[in-house]
């Protein structure tokens, strides 16, 4: 897979924003090699935007599917008989802290899809805010969390009926795939082994959009050329504000966990014990195809707990 950077370089660009003048934008480089290939990134982005101006609003440059995902790295793993100085396709996967505080995987060995059950009119945060850690998640409850207790329960019914209707018809239709659903707590994650498709591939996107993954999503597994999955629970279904902050936090040429980050994945790592990301319900019997894939598996249903019986968070 496409290699998340370990290398981030910020640089602060005075652009032309109608209307009002120059006005300073934040960009950040990044590389997986080093600090100065992330800094000749960062400098040629502010060349061009600088180059280009701001047609209004947030700067097109810093969307965040049109990047990499600026994250700490918890862990690399290598593909079977991959050598030491390997290459970026000789990643497996990759493990990262998000905003937030949870880790994450990211790979292009599985499909995966995480299927949202609608929760009628309640208004919850934006997958792009979700991602990114924002919105009430920082004041250590998430109000889009859980059922809308308002709604009617044939209504909240009807939405998850609809979810695994999407879900069941994708397991008639491909026999031919290995197709393991699992419960979350905002609706469902489906893993597909067998395919061999890569994020960006038509026939990936047109899986994940007939599974009813978010749009969002989608796209960022496209641009991101992975897919992704959260492994550990949201800090805020376990008591705990989110992690909040930026990575790297120090000197971009020493990128290390500050005291207060420390700290707080220690809490956070005691505060999840006892809670489950998503529970395992059923597999229709394809076996996967490769070694890697089964690899992979285990890993997510190990971290996420997915045999484990314990509530989910």
């Amino acid at each position: 897979m496409q290699p998340i950077p370990r290398h981030w370089s910020r640089v602060e660009a005075r652009v032309e924003k109608p209307g009002r003048g120059p006005v300073p934008v934040p960009l950040w480089g990044w590389s997986a090699v080093s600090l100065a290939d992330a800094a000749a990134v960062a400098r040629d982005r502010a060349a061009e935007l600088t180059r280009r101006g701001l047609p209004g609003g947030r700067s097109p440059a810093e969307y965040y599917p049109a990047r990499p995902v600026r994250e700490e790295i918890l862990e690399e793993l290598p593909r079977d008989g991959a050598q030491e100085d390997r290459h970026a396709g000789d990643l497996l996967a990759v493990l990262t802290r998000n905003r937030y505080g949870a880790t994450v995987l990211s790979t292009d060995t599985l499909l995966i899809a995480d299927v949202d059950v609608p929760l009628a009119e309640r208004r919850r945060p934006g997958l792009l805010d979700r991602l990114l850690g924002r919105g009430r998640a920082a004041d250590g409850a998430d109000p889009a969390d859980g059922a809308d207790p308002a709604a009617p329960p044939a209504l909240l019914a009807e939405a998850d009926a609809a979810a695994r209707s999407r879900i069941d018809a994708v397991l008639g239709a491909r026999g031919d795939l290995g197709i393991h659903v699992h419960r979350t707590f905002g609706g469902y994650r489906v893993l597909v082994s067998g395919s061999g498709l890569l994020p960006e591939n038509p026939a990936a996107i047109a899986l994940l959009e007939e599974l009813g993954s978010d749009p969002l999503y989608v796209r960022l597994c496209r641009a991101q050329r992975s897919f992704r999955a959260r492994l550990s629970p949201k800090p805020w279904r376990v008591g705990m504000r989110a992690l909040g902050g930026s990575w790297p936090e120090g000197p971009s040429d020493r990128p290390a966990p500050s005291r207060r980050r420390r700290q707080w994945v220690e809490s956070y790592s005691a505060a999840t014990t006892g809670h489950a990301v998503c529970r395992r319900m059923s597999w229709n019997g394809v076996e996967p195809t490769t070694a890697e894939e089964r690899r992979v598996l285990a890993l997510h249903d190990r971290l996420t707990g997915a045999d484990s019986g314990l509530p989910l968070a």
